[in-house]
């Protein structure tokens, strides 16, 4: 099973897709290598009932959940032996009874899933955007090493990340180099969430032509309190935040 490449046209099987993906234009989704390989190898090892639930461990704007959707939307559209199942929780105070036909108030949804979590019929796979939190209700309610934990990384391989560069340039319409595309890459630090803010950015006279151009840019980024990239720092900084269950 390779991986699809840019001149693949997703657009004309998104209408076949069930799950809209958060990321927008489809072809707008560049695959991390390491990762999606490594995330094949574990549901093709699903019909052998060897694969064990995993928890993806990241913050919040790293493209895990786009990673997921993508994932599962792949295994839907390949209508092969696995049957992917998504679905998204948020940890708060809620009636079972809104999911199943109880009636009993828990302070903790996670804790349902604690048999589910061994299963190797349909192993789950997790992922949360706080990790202290998510990493203390898997010791709470997951115990006993039920999840396999993934730690997914912020920046992306180096050619991936330019390819990130090169296609929000053509989408967003906002001219860059070669020479340019390379250099947003380099000083977001290969980040996908950090490259498409610059290449969004607000940054009064933006010009990512020019190698001041992209400094500049990088600066309004990480200097502006009204910046995307810096509202988004402080988004991951809350203590609450949404829990995602994935199910095979």
């Amino acid at each position: 099973m390779t991986t699809p490449t840019h001149t693949d046209t997703y657009s004309a099987v998104q209408t076949h897709f069930p799950l809209k993906e958060r990321i927008g234009h489809p072809d707008l989704y560049v695959y991390r290598q390491t990762q999606w390989e490594d995330f094949l190898n574990w549901t093709r090892k699903i019909p052998k009932m060897v694969s064990k639930s995993r928890a993806i461990l990241a913050r919040k704007k790293s493209g895990k959940t786009a990673f997921v959707q993508r994932l599962f939307n792949h295994l839907w559209q390949e209508n092969g032996s696995v049957l992917p199942f998504y679905f998204e929780i948020s940890e708060s105070k809620q009636w079972l009874g809104n999911l199943a036909m109880e009636g009993e108030p828990d302070s903790s949804l996670p804790g349902i899933f604690h048999g589910l979590s061994e299963s190797k019929i349909a192993p789950m796979l997790v992922t949360g955007s706080y990790i202290g939190w998510l990493m203390n209700i898997i010791r709470q309610h997951l115990e006993g090493a039920r999840l396999k934990i993934f730690e997914f990384p912020t920046a992306m391989a180096p050619e991936e990340s330019l390819e990130v560069a090169l296609r929000l340039s053509e989408h967003l319409e906002v001219p860059v180099t070669n020479a340019t595309a390379l250099q947003i890459a380099e000083m977001c630090r290969h980040d996908p969430f950090f490259i498409r803010c610059l290449i969004d950015s607000s940054a009064p006279d933006l010009d990512l032509t020019t190698e001041r151009g992209v400094q500049e840019g990088v600066k309004y980024e990480i200097m502006s309190n009204t910046s995307e990239n810096q509202i988004g720092i402080a988004k991951t900084a809350e203590i609450i935040g949404d829990t995602k269950l994935f199910h095979f």
